[in-house]
């Protein structure tokens, strides 16, 4: 995970990617035995509710080891340089009008929510490993994630995994912002077919009610509910720059680590945001550690953002 500074008493945290030591991880398949998916891994979840996180985990590496060998993915020295392309054109669904509980929500969507792997050698043994991050598919062969998932020049490659089991190859960068954090990639399905969650047509109102489904710390598809609790407008810092100004949405559905690019569901089941990165309040730093953790804000790109990236 990428932290930086932000002024007196507060920490950002880019929500992504973490397996600094993977080995040490309950994600890694080389943490001293063979973790061997079993025979339910890729069933559907009514058929299996109990999630076998490191089973899930260790098949998509070895699928995605297939198609990196086979050079049937994309490298991702190739995905980078695509992430310069603003815009796309894609028909999407029609938004939901049916409320939807949060257990409908996830009923409905789990199947829409990615595991998105990035595809890396591992520095503890000679296996190669898919870092777990987060993302949601919006057409039949499309998916929205970060832009910070994207640009990880030590990943080789990516692939996506459905909740069903089934393994995606990444093939190419659709339309990204890197001063919105989002990007639009394709993947090739063959005969198969992504389920996709519709988009809000516009931003959800300050206290409305949101769910989280993503993958935080390799827990995966774990399910928070929560809030719009504000939108604020911020700017980052690019290579040195300050970009224009953009608007993000904080919510109090909980995520971490691995919920990257999750997606952030309004009330009848549509986008209404990407989990993107969480700033953690303390009330003191005292010799350049931060004390007494006070709040940790959950900071979202709203649905707005998405809409910018797609066609008309």
């Amino acid at each position: 995970m990428r932290q930086f500074a932000l002024g007196l008493c507060g920490l950002i945290l880019i929500a992504g990617c973490s397996t600094t030591t993977p080995c040490a991880t309950s994600n890694c398949a080389c943490s001293g035995e063979t973790v061997t998916p079993p025979a339910n891994a890729a069933a559907e979840p009514d058929d299996c509710p109990a999630i076998d996180d490191q089973g899930m985990v260790a098949l998509m590496s070895r699928k995605t080891d297939e198609l990196f060998k086979a050079k049937k993915i994309t490298p991702m020295t190739d995905l980078i340089k695509q992430l310069s392309r603003k815009q796309c054109a894609l028909t999407l669904p029609a938004p939901s009008k049916t409320p939807m509980t949060p257990e409908a929500i996830y009923a409905n969507r789990a199947q829409s929510t990615l595991l998105v792997g990035g595809f890396y050698k591992c520095k503890h043994c000679p296996k190669w490993h898919v870092n777990p991050a987060s993302g949601f598919a919006i057409t039949e062969s499309t998916f929205v994630t970060n832009y910070h998932v994207v640009n990880n020049p030590s990943d080789k490659a990516i692939a996506v995994m459905t909740r069903a089991g089934k393994v995606f190859p990444v093939m190419e960068v659709l339309a990204a912002s890197e001063a919105d954090d989002l990007a639009i990639l394709r993947v090739d399905t063959g005969k198969d077919k992504l389920t996709p969650a519709p988009l809000l047509a516009a931003n959800p109102p300050v206290g409305s009610e949101v769910t989280c489904i993503s993958h935080p710390k390799g827990r995966l598809f774990s399910l928070t509910h929560g809030l719009v609790s504000r939108f604020f407008q911020t700017s980052n810092r690019i290579k040195g720059k300050k970009t224009a100004k953009t608007i993000m949405m904080t919510v109090t559905a909980d995520y971490a680590a691995g919920s990257s690019g999750g997606p952030i569901f309004g009330p009848n089941g549509n986008i209404a945001g990407v989990v993107s990165s969480t700033y953690s309040a303390y009330y003191s730093m005292k010799k350049g550690i931060a004390r007494d953790l006070q709040m940790v804000f959950k900071q979202t790109i709203p649905v707005s953002q998405i809409h910018k990236l797609i066609k008309k």
